[in-house]
Formats: structure tokens, C-alpha cells, sequence
């Protein structure tokens, strides 16, 4: 097996037409950044998820360090998700299913589906429970791998952050029928305003987990470490893959 992080430089157009042309291959994105190089190093069942579906998965630079150092082409969750369902070519007539995220309820989700002229009777969502550790119960895997398949979902968007969301999909991968599952982090509380983003000259300096930490250190001070110790692990982790 292939060690260390490998992520995939592509950019917003490049992943579209991935879409585009491979529309009954069931994929994974993972939009990752330093602590989720800190996540790979010290969380096992992080690094399990994602070399156990290393080769059924698009793991993107969602981090200006990375992308710097790397010369690769970073691309943000959120400008992702922003840019995909504003792309009525990919969208039209298909279903799409909601998972976590403070957003996940009847108010934000009809925001979400007029922003993107989504048809709200192919739109559902769901919001499972708050769990302290990172896996999910066999109950609540079941019941989350029901919603979906009974809903005949095209496009599975995760928003419960890493490294939950990342277990989570290696683990109803194989049990849903489903093409995409996005894994975008608090892209959806983005886009409704649940949660504010960094001013957008910070999110270009790549500097949006200093701006947490002055803005949000109690809830943010795990992450901000966590990516500088991502920072220290990088050299012997990452690795780009060439497509």
C-alpha cells in the first residue's frame, strides 16, 4: 500500500469535468489542509479512512501552506460546493442529500436549494447526533445508509467536520448508492451564514486558522495547534499525486 498523504492537485474546473466524464464512478473528495496532515499522523481511524479508499477518492489541497510549498493548486471546500451548484449542467435533476452541519434543517436548506435553483422535492437532509469520539454507532450507520438509499441520491455533501466526516464515508461507502460524496466541512454553515468566514484577503493569505484563533480560541485552539504541528509533520507525510 502507498504510504503517506497523497493528495491529488486538481482546481474547480479540472474536478467538474472528472464529474462530467466519469458519471457511474462512485468517488470520495476530500478537501484537506494541515491539521488534517496532524489528523493523518496521530488519529488511526483518519489514516485508515483514507487509504483503505485511497483509490476511490480525490483528496484536494485546501490549504495555502500546502499549496505553496508543493507548488500544487489549492481549492477550498467551500468555493467548491459554491462553484458545483451554481453548475445547472451537473445539477439539473438530480437529488442531493444533506448530511450534518448546522444547516441541515427545513429554514437553511430552502435557502441553500432557491440560492442554487435546486429543486426542493429532490433535496433532503439529515443531522445525526452529536458523538464525542469519531465513529458513529452501527445503529446510526444503518439508519444514515437508509435515508440515502431510499431517496435514490446522486450527490452525498458531508459537513461534520474531520475527522468524523472522513470515517464516516469510508464507512457507508460500500453500503450506499451514491456517485459523489463531498466531504466539505462547514462549507453548507458557510453558504447559510450559520457560521462566519474569514475576511477573504485572510482566506487568500491562507492565514483562516489564525483569524479562528483570534476570533474563536476556545473552539479553535485544538485546530490551530493541530495545524502547527501539521506544519512540522509535512515534509515526511505529503505527497502529490501527478493526476
Amino acid at each position: 500500500m502507498e504510504k503517506g498523504l497523497s493528495f491529488t492537485p486538481k482546481d474547480k474546473e479540472e474536478l467538474r469535468e472528472f464529474i462530467l466524464n466519469h458519471p457511474g464512478r462512485k468517488t470520495i473528495f476530500n478537501f484537506l489542509n494541515l491539521y488534517s496532515v496532524y489528523l493523518y499522523r496521530k488519529v488511526g481511524g483518519f489514516r485508515k479512512a483514507l487509504e483503505e479508499l485511497r483509490g476511490n477518492s480525490l483528496t484536494l489541497v485546501d490549504s495555502s501552506t500546502i499549496s505553496f510549498i508543493f507548488r500544487a493548486k489549492r481549492i477550498r471546500g467551500t468555493d467548491f460546493t459554491i462553484f458545483l451548484m451554481g453548475n445547472q449542467k451537473l445539477l439539473k435533476k438530480k437529488k442531493h442529500f444533506f448530511l450534518g452541519s448546522d444547516s441541515a434543517n427545513d429554514e437553511d436548506i430552502k435557502k441553500i436549494s432557491q440560492r442554487f435553483n435546486l429543486d426542493s422535492g429532490k433535496v433532503f437532509y439529515y443531522n445525526p447526533p452529536y458523538i464525542k469520539g469519531n465513529k458513529f454507532s452501527k445503529k446510526e450507520i444503518q439508519k444514515i445508509t437508509n435515508l440515502i438509499n431510499e431517496n435514490g441520491i446522486n450527490y452525498l455533501w458531508v459537513g461534520i467536520g474531520n475527522p468524523k466526516q472522513e470515517i464516516l464515508a469510508s464507512e457507508i461507502y460500500h453500503k450506499i448508492n451514491v456517485n459523489c460524496i463531498f466531504n466539505v466541512g462547514a462549507a453548507l454553515d458557510f453558504i447559510t451564514g450559520k457560521k462566519k468566514e474569514a475576511p477573504k484577503i485572510v482566506r487568500k493569505l491562507g492565514l483562516e486558522w489564525l483569524y479562528r484563533g483570534v476570533t474563536d480560541f476556545k473552539h479553535s485552539r485544538k485546530k490551530v495547534l493541530g495545524s502547527f504541528l501539521g506544519l512540522m509533520y509535512l515534509p515526511r507525510t505529503v505527497k502529490m499525486r501527478k493526476n
